[in-house]
């Protein structure tokens, strides 16, 4: 999977405009709701989670057209799945929504004013979210300072939705949705296969919805952060209730995880024997070098572990 499974499985399903327009109308409040067509919601590619970040944090950003006119509005949601809260989650999103007018009046020029962007952090960690919901809160000033000068200050506030706080069955939204957000609720307690069966409702809703390509968007998830295959009872009890075809791709994919999953091993192995190789011959490994270990493949690695006895520099190594 890439490079985090939360990471995959919220692209995967949220990036979909419908799944994404459920879940937005479920959880935005109605003064929110009733000026947005989510019936015209679009997905505006790209990212403007900062760079060093974009391993840990997942944006997505939609265009809704709105109802007071020709204007669109522009909804953000920002998936944040760190295991702990970020005590300036306030100022990492002023930083997002100044990237999103920013890359607006690039596409805009001409314009005078801004659209809309209505922040929405959906988290799922362990601890309790203690962060303050609002920019304001995060300035260093007593409250009446703060309320004196509040004129003066940058303020705006973002929708929170813990999922610890909401019972699984208050989850709102598409079927695929819905069970996005219930493997990633209870991803952290390592028995995913262990309530499959209490979300087999769900499950068939998922399928019959969105056929067997969104099942195994779900059961990559399951696989990946289980590492193993579901047992035999269970894999009966499906038979039952989703059907054998759905039940053999599972196992199928499961299989085909195993097997990447010991070729990047395998991969890891390469790279770090071939940096540790280079560094005793050569007393260091140049970043250009060590750029070129990282994005070769295991063939490429053995030939060029080969080569190193021969070679005359850390450079030669890696030479096409």
């Amino acid at each position: 999977m890439p490079r985090n499974h939360h990471d995959a499985l919220f692209k995967a399903v949220f990036s979909q405009p419908e799944q994404a327009a459920a879940h937005l109308r479920a959880v935005l409040p109605s003064e929110v709701t009733r000026h947005l067509d989510f019936d015209h919601l679009r997905h505006a590619p790209g990212s403007f989670v900062d760079e060093e970040l974009s391993d840990r944090h997942t944006d997505l950003l939609f265009e809704v057209e709105s109802r007071w006119g020709d204007e669109s509005a522009f909804v953000y949601l920002l998936f944040e799945h760190q295991s702990s809260p970020d005590p300036l989650m306030p100022f990492r999103l002023l930083g997002y929504l100044v990237r999103i007018w920013q890359h607006w009046l690039g596409q805009y020029p001409r314009a005078r004013a801004l659209p809309i962007v209505v922040p929405v952090v959906l988290y799922h960690g362990g601890e309790r979210w203690n962060v303050p919901s609002d920019f304001a809160s995060l300035i260093d000033a007593p409250d009446e300072v703060r309320h004196d000068l509040a004129s003066w200050m940058v303020d705006f506030r973002y929708l929170l939705e813990d999922l610890r706080g909401v019972e699984d069955d208050e989850l709102r939204g598409r079927a695929l949705g819905r069970m996005a957000l219930l493997l990633m609720k209870h991803a952290s307690d390592g028995r995913l296969w262990e309530r499959l069966p209490t979300w087999i409702t769900v499950l068939q809703a998922v399928l019959s919805e969105s056929g067997l390509r969104a099942i195994e968007i779900v059961m990559r998830y399951v696989i990946d952060v289980e590492k193993e295959p579901p047992t035999e009872e269970l894999q009966r009890l499906l038979v039952d209730q989703v059907g054998r075809e759905t039940v053999e791709a599972i196992m199928s994919w499961a299989q085909k995880l195993r097997e990447e999953g010991m070729r990047a091993g395998e991969d890891v192995g390469a790279r770090r024997l071939l940096h540790r190789l280079i560094e005793k011959r050569f007393r260091a490994v140049p970043e250009s070098v060590s750029e070129a270990i990282e994005a070769a493949h295991l063939e490429q690695l053995e030939a060029w572990t080969d080569r190193l006895f021969t070679a005359k520099s850390a450079e030669d190594v890696v030479r096409e």
